[in-house]
């Protein structure tokens, strides 16, 4: 299993890639293609040419949820597909998965849109899109984790902004917020693209849905930017409790958030245009 970072707030030295403060992750697990999210920009694609990735072979789009962040790069993606079409490069579009909130509209409480700039019905004119509530096995080692319950209470639900939902807006817990659940020979390797849902929660769930124990790494996204002392201790000595061997915090994790876990576990350096490889896979 591979996993090539197209986007993340940092680069690292002597890597010349476009960074911005979003996300956006290649993973290639041995049987198929699956980026998840496309971040800001058209940055991801042009990373991902430079890292000689081929878009033609992706399977699958996963948004781990509707920011701005992780969406607005759909666009572009839309973009180099019909151009890829049109000129014979491709003959099938990967399928786009997601919840189906993530597709709602997201704004600020002063205004201002932070979704997806894509409803639904648009963006399933240009790619084939399944919206699930629940898991979806995106291939023989991975599985979209889906809606993800939220069990622990240091792991407090997001407190800010909005969605609109059937024209109605209401508090946006964001719902939505999932990750991706990657089996391999040493253990689960979980991509996550903020966890809003909570690392320990979306861990939690990644183990009972695949019915894997072993946890052998977490990428991405943590959200414990200005997280409190005491949610930090207790999601560090959670980690550590479960044996996870090493954390790759990027994206919407601070420097105080990265010291106070690496007194739990391994905390790794990564940023944009790196890649990280882990061992052979056992089936979901």
């Amino acid at each position: 299993m591979k996993l090539s970072i197209l986007v993340d707030n940092n680069s690292i030295t002597d890597r010349y890639f476009r960074s911005e403060p979003a996300l956006s992750v290649w993973v290639d697990d041995g049987s198929a293609n699956i980026l998840l999210d496309t971040g800001y920009s058209d940055a991801f694609l042009h990373n991902g040419t430079k890292m000689r990735l081929d878009f033609s072979r992706l399977d699958a789009v996963v948004l781990s949820h509707g920011h701005f962040d992780h969406t607005w790069g759909l666009a572009p993606l839309v973009a180099w597909f019909t151009e890829a079409e049109l000129e014979g490069r491709v003959a099938e579009r990967p399928r786009i998965v997601a919840h189906p909130a993530a597709l709602e509209d997201k704004v600020l409480p002063e205004g201002g849109s932070i979704g997806s700039m894509f409803s639904a019905g648009t963006l399933s004119r240009f790619f084939p899109v399944q919206l699930s509530r629940t898991p979806v096995e995106l291939s023989e080692h991975t599985v979209f984790l889906g809606e993800i319950p939220r069990r622990f209470s240091f792991e407090e639900p997001p407190r800010y902004n909005l969605r609109v939902r059937e024209g109605v807006t209401e508090p946006d817990h964001l719902p939505d917020d999932s990750a991706l659940a990657v089996n391999t020979s040493e253990g689960l390797v979980l991509v996550c693209g903020c966890a809003h849902a909570g690392v320990c929660n979306t861990l939690e769930y990644a183990r009972e849905v695949t019915g894997q124990e072993r946890v052998r790494a977490v990428y991405g996204g943590l959200h414990l930017l200005g997280a409190a002392p005491e949610r930090l201790e207790e999601t560090g000595r959670y980690l550590e409790d479960l044996g996870v061997q090493e954390i790759w915090p990027v994206h919407c994790v601070d420097l105080e958030a990265k010291r106070a876990l690496s007194r739990f576990l391994p905390v790794r350096e990564a940023g944009t245009g790196m890649s990280i490889v882990f061992r052979d896979h056992d089936r979901l």
